[in-house]
């Protein structure tokens, strides 16, 4: 009944958009061929699953931005919308829509350096599908990656921990466990909080049992993630790897740092309170999640303490705002730590919304 209603009720394009009933918006071409791409996602998405309209409610903030920016060119005749799969007009042509002008576009890069003391690396990432094998000694180049947001995007950072070759062993289990999650992003069975919840369990089980596997009393990652969807953007942190955002100059720390509190005077690395690879009967697991709106020319950073240990906030900064691509912010950013000292595995993931 609610995929029938939404495909063929007269009224629903005046649900949608109110606040842009003038003369401009509301003439039948330019009006129809706003609502057809709206049925025609609904078509396409909606499976009779009503948990996906979860998608719908993205599609329909898309389309008011559209209206209310008049983004859609007429070229043909009166439009009528018949059904949910075909938008039909006496010349059946239309104009396609510019994607620059309505959606958003990612540039992202990443890359990893097992650094200059380590002899193996414990970190490892997601980058939209692609990651590390489990025995790896980092990345020798870059990876990037320029997509437009029609569909979610999921980028993540991992160091591993646990003494030997355990810390890897670690990472790659998180890192295996969003491969085989990605297709249920994809079709955004759940809404993006929901997801980012059940996938940081069902990585910090996939790591215990590794654990047990292994019969080891210590093995874990943290985790700091990006989940982006056409609108929005999900930051979920466990741990002291982080995600920072460069918006209008200024820099600022969206993860939370999941760290014990050292006394003053100790010169030591504080200790995790949460990472991923905690019994549920010991601790509760609480990532960390916060949604932020999309804006362009925003720039994302997520890294792993190999950085932040080495590098300051105020050269990270520095470096975010060079106006050069992601890849030499990333080669940038990881060579500032190599120079430092580059004491730990170090991973850097910059991704900017133009």
């Amino acid at each position: 009944m609610l995929r029938k209603r939404l495909l063929h009720s007269p009224g629903t394009a005046l649900h949608i958009a109110p606040e842009t009933r003038d003369r401009r918006i509301c003439e039948t071409k330019t009006y129809g061929q706003a609502i057809c791409s709206l049925q025609n996602a609904v078509h396409d998405y909606l499976f009779f699953d009503p948990v996906s309209c979860i998608r719908i409610l993205h599609m329909i903030n898309s389309t008011k931005r559209i209206l209310s920016e008049g983004l859609w060119e007429k070229t043909g005749a009166e439009s009528g919308i018949t059904d949910g799969k075909t938008c039909r007009s006496k010349n059946n042509q239309y104009m396609k829509r510019d994607k620059s002008k309505m959606l958003f576009q990612i540039s992202a890069a990443c890359g990893c350096s097992i650094g200059r003391i380590r002899s193996n690396n414990e970190d490892n990432f997601y980058f939209d599908g692609k990651s590390l094998t489990e025995e790896n000694t980092g990345l020798s180049g870059y990876i990037v990656k320029k997509v437009y947001l029609e569909k979610e995007v999921l980028f993540g950072v991992f160091d591993g921990m646990g003494g030997e070759e355990y810390g890897e062993k670690a990472s790659y289990a998180a890192v295996e466990s969003i491969t085989e999650k990605a297709d249920r992003c994809n079709r955004f069975a759940v809404g993006p909080r929901a997801f980012m919840l059940e996938l940081c369990g069902e990585m910090n089980r996939r790591i215990c049992r590794r654990r047990n596997e292994l019969l080891v009393s210590r093995m874990g990652t943290t985790a700091a993630m990006l989940l982006f969807v056409p609108d929005e953007v999900y930051a979920c942190n466990l741990g002291d790897s982080r995600v920072y955002r460069l918006r209008d100059n200024e820099l600022s720390q969206i993860s939370v740092d999941d760290v014990e509190r050292v006394p003053e005077g100790v010169h030591r690395k504080a200790g995790l309170t949460q990472f991923l690879g905690i019994p549920e009967d010991e601790l509760a697991l609480e990532p960390h999640i916060v949604k932020c709106e999309l804006k362009r020319g925003d720039i994302y950073l997520i890294c792993s303490d190999g950085l932040t240990d080495m590098v300051s906030n105020l050269d990270i900064c520095m470096i975010l705002r060079q106006h050069i691509s992601v890849k030499q912010n990333v080669q940038h950013l990881i060579s500032k730590a190599m120079q430092n000292g580059g004491r730990d595995n170090t991973t850097a993931i910059v991704i900017r919304i133009d």
